[in-house]
């Protein structure tokens, strides 16, 4: 039977509240701390830890699993990582005290092994910065923000038969739409191909500029506008033959028998393509 006793373990921490003596009593813990018996601590840490250095580890009333584990460093955590059955949940922390990054794992797979389920990063005032949510340790969406919370960046990769399109959409300052695009990612290839459409936009949300791709990654069209909507540009573009380097076969040293092919690489700033 699973301890009710971490759930309410994990919401203390990432409140950075006191441990509920419940939570003790429920699932009792045997823990050590520089190969001496401690108490797992509430954070901030107590005066009793102040300039200390090392790692609480804490295991079932019966069992030598480490279910929870605190590295700390001059008396402030550094990494705590909790376990529950196949669940896993690890923090990382600034040196104010404050959870820099949190990452949730879930044992599956064949062979069975830790995939990493969420990812998600903070500033130290507490604004998420990043959610990078995933199915079994596969990417299925990105998300970043601004300092203060705004999301600038969104990904989305999705599965199809020949490999993985990747969805990549930006935003101003204001939240109006900077600039969409899709990659495709063909299974065996190292670079994902630009395809179709890729716009940038104004901070109004109006189209400035478009470059389209074909099923290569060939850049074949080019289209811009004024401030005022009209038409300044089209422009349609004679593929050049370009080269990308597959992924080298097992036994293969780099280079030998594979296919070359270069697409367009994506300029930096807001039209960078999703790599």
């Amino acid at each position: 039977m699973k301890r009710s006793g971490i759930a309410a373990a994990s919401a203390f921490f990432l409140f950075l509240g006191a441990l509920p003596c419940s939570a003790q009593e429920e699932a009792p813990l045997r823990c050590t701390f520089g190969g001496k018996p401690a108490q797992w601590p509430a954070l901030p840490l107590p005066q009793d830890f102040a300039e200390k250095s090392g790692s609480i580890e804490c295991r079932a009333a019966a069992g030598d699993e480490i279910i929870r584990q605190m590295e700390i460093k001059s008396g402030t955590p550094v990494f705590i990582t909790e376990t529950e059955g196949a669940t896993r949940t690890d923090r990382r922390y600034f040196p104010s005290g404050a959870v820099q990054k949190e990452t949730l794992y879930h044992f599956a797979g064949t062979p069975p092994a830790w995939l990493i389920g969420r990812e998600q990063g903070f500033n130290e005032a507490g604004k998420r910065i990043r959610d990078f949510h995933y199915d079994n340790g596969r990417p299925l969406l990105d998300e970043k923000f601004d300092p203060e919370g705004t999301l600038r960046e969104k990904t989305e990769y999705r599965q199809v038969l020949v490999g993985v399109e990747i969805h990549k959409t930006l935003y101003h300052e204001n939240g109006a739409l900077a600039a969409t695009g899709m990659s495709l990612r063909k299974r065996g290839f190292a670079t994902p191909l630009r395809q179709g459409s890729f716009k940038d936009y104004d901070t109004k949300g109006q189209p400035v500029s478009e470059k389209v791709y074909d099923d290569d990654g060939l850049l074949i069209h080019e289209r811009a506008w004024d401030a005022n909507g009209a038409l300044i540009r089209d422009i349609a573009i004679e593929p050049k033959q370009k080269t990308l380097m597959l992924k080298k076969p097992e036994g293969e040293k780099a280079g030998e028998n594979a296919e070359k092919r270069t697409p367009e690489k994506a300029p930096e700033g807001k039209d960078a393509a999703p790599q």
